[in-house]
Formats: C-alpha cells, sequence, structure tokens
C-alpha cells in the first residue's frame, strides 16, 4: 500500500508542473478533456483490475495525470472568471472536494472498497462534460 501511494504522489510531483506547461501552450480545454478523459479511463481499469501489477501499472498512471487535473482546473476556472466576481465557484469546488471522501466512505461502507474506482470514473465523466463548453 506504502509503494502504491508514493508511486501515485509521485508521479505526480513530476508530471504535475509539465501538464500545466501543456496546457499554458497548447490551451486549457485540450488538456483538460485529456486528462479527465485519461482519469476516466484509468480508474475504470483499476475497477476491473483489481490487484497485482496490472493495478500498479495503473496507480503509477493514475499518479502521472490526477495530480495535474486539480490545479489545471482552477487555473480554466480563473481564465474564465476574471473579473465575474465568481469566487463561489472556487468555495464550491472546496465544499465538494471536502465532502466527496466522506460520501466515498459511506459508499465503500455499504458496497465495498471497488466501487471507490467506479465513483471516480463517474465524477471525472460528469466533470469532463462542462469542460466540452470551454
Amino acid at each position: 500500500m506504502g509503494f502504491h501511494v508514493s508511486l501515485l504522489t509521485g508521479l505526480g510531483i513530476v508530471s504535475g508542473p509539465l501538464l500545466g506547461g501543456l496546457s499554458d501552450r497548447a490551451g486549457r480545454k485540450k488538456v483538460v478533456l485529456g486528462v479527465m478523459g485519461a482519469s476516466a479511463l484509468v480508474a475504470g481499469a483499476m475497477g476491473l483490475v483489481g490487484q497485482g501489477i496490472g493495478l500498479t501499472v495503473l496507480v503509477g498512471l493514475m499518479g502521472s495525470i490526477l495530480y495535474a487535473a486539480n490545479p489545471i482546473l482552477q487555473a480554466a476556472a480563473m481564465d474564465i472568471a476574471d473579473g465575474l466576481r465568481l469566487e463561489g465557484s472556487m468555495i464550491g469546488h472546496a465544499l465538494f472536494a471536502a465532502i466527496s471522501p466522506l460520501v466515498l466512505g459511506l459508499l465503500a461502507q455499504f458496497f465495498g472498497l471497488g466501487v471507490v474506482f467506479w465513483y471516480a470514473l463517474a465524477l471525472y465523466l460528469a466533470g469532463a462534460l462542462p469542460t466540452l463548453t470551454l
């Protein structure tokens, strides 16, 4: 477990700035859609693989994209909201980020830990839909 957490975090530390720079050059929409789509695919694959070396590889892939998603999404929101006084959207983002683990804990309690991956897949797909309008 500790190795997987280290892999997830370590690759995220390296890839986050790289994907952030890419979003500055290529445009936020393209990178956000790529990150959200890849995250959904990897989360679904993690739900199917279960354990073993396949899970380790997928954890590494998830780490390389997961930690880039939030800063890029926040940068995109700030680009759109510049001068519009939409600070509440950032508060809503933070509130959902705080509540989501509690909801997931309840779901995992009743349906098992595997629900974590399907929950993540659903959230990434739901988050990608509004990105299409950017």
